[in-house]
């Protein structure tokens, strides 16, 4: 299967798998059940675990590791940001270092690598849903999903819609700022 150098967050790679040709429904029901159980789990043997099952579902779904990692990268800034700020404000009795009225804690620095590992891990599932099901079999989940609450008079079709134009134009902003660093 070639591979696009540079895959993004929100691409479709085709392959056939079994994971590939699972309803998308039950992919997306999956995920939110995933993301809901990750931030549930407080241990890291746990997270060691959910890391281990998304590499495991990457090669059954014959996605290459290497891609699922690199689709997350764009990500990593806000993961690193969240994790210095829990850093500093999350109190705690055992004192690192501290820069003028800011203080590491011990307690805070393992809460920042928890939460950290969970964003990780939540963007990880994400690419690996859309990795492994096209925009059109995306939108079709979203709206099935989202059909029963259209008798509330929640626009099921149109937010599925928007769902798929957001997802279908990430890696061409991807693109279009690496074109710019590039330039640059």
């Amino acid at each position: 299967m070639p591979l696009i150098r540079g895959t993004a967050l929100g691409q479709y790679i085709p392959a056939d798998s079994f994971i590939h040709r699972l309803d998308p429904r039950s992919k997306l029901l999956i995920t939110v059940l995933s993301m809901i159980l990750i931030f549930l789990t407080k241990s890291f043997p746990a997270m060691a675990l959910w890391a281990s099952l998304i590499f495991i579902l990457a090669k059954i779904s014959k996605i290459p590791a290497a891609s699922l990692l690199r689709s997350a990268r764009p990500i990593l800034i806000l993961i690193i940001f969240t994790s210095v700020l829990h850093i500093f404000f999350t109190g705690g009795s055992t004192v690192i270092f501290s820069i003028g009225p800011l203080k590491a804690s011990a307690e805070g620095t393992i809460t920042a690598f928890r939460t950290g590992l969970r964003l990780y891990l939540l963007v990880l599932f994400t690419a690996l849903l859309t990795f492994t099901t096209s925009p059109s079999e995306l939108s079709d989940g979203l709206e099935a999903a989202f059909g029963p609450l259209s008798r509330f008079g929640f626009p099921a079709h149109e937010v599925a819609m928007m769902m798929t134009i957001a997802l279908r134009f990430i890696p061409t902003l991807f693109e279009e700022t690496a074109r710019i660093i590039n330039a640059q």
